[in-house]
């Protein structure tokens, strides 16, 4: 939808506020998630699925009756272009390898969502409340991304990419000496 909505001036900017909406979607999320959690105990957590299950569909509601794409030109693919598309990029080696990369680091960031909170409760007890440290991430790409994107609107894609890679190490080993 980006993509589509925007021009090639404006690109940079329209997927930086949809990254800050997604971002305070993860930060709210949490911020309500953490105090259902504490008030359920540990019988009613399956109902914290049932609400985040009626958060996305009433999410999927608003879209449905309240976005309206600017541009309707065009008509759609049939299944058979569909097909061949996808066939032609699975045949991509290079496309596949940036998957396998940005798949390994899904793999990190999902593991740090699955052993942070019970690291944070064997470091400080029972009476931490890890969702507001898992609340970090979202609020400083919330706060930092329209100066990340000003800052490097003149840059090649590549360059911005290498840069982003280069500074999640150095952003785990500071938060290490935490």
């Amino acid at each position: 939808t980006v993509a589509r909505e925007t021009t090639s001036e404006n690109r940079a900017r329209g997927y930086s506020i949809f990254y800050m909406m997604v971002n305070i979607g993860a930060f709210t999320g949490k911020s309500v998630v953490d105090p259902l959690r504490k008030s359920l105990g540990d019988t009613g957590l399956i109902y914290l699925n049932y609400f985040s299950a009626a958060m996305t569909v009433l999410a999927l509601l608003a879209i449905i009756f309240f976005y309206k794409s600017a541009k309707t030109e065009g008509q759609g693919k049939s299944f058979k272009e569909l097909w061949q598309g996808l066939i032609r990029v699975c045949s991509n080696v290079r496309l596949l390898i940036l998957i396998l990369i940005v798949s390994g680091f899904w793999m990190i960031q999902s593991q740090m969502y699955a052993t942070m909170p019970k690291y944070v409760l064997r470091l400080i007890g029972e009476g931490a409340s890890p969702g507001w440290y898992a609340n970090v991430n979202p609020l400083i790409v919330f706060v930092c991304v329209n100066m990340i994107t000003s800052l490097m609107a003149k840059r090649k894609a590549l360059t911005s990419m290498t840069i982003g890679m280069a500074i999640i190490p150095v952003s785990a080993f500071v938060m290490s000496l935490g």
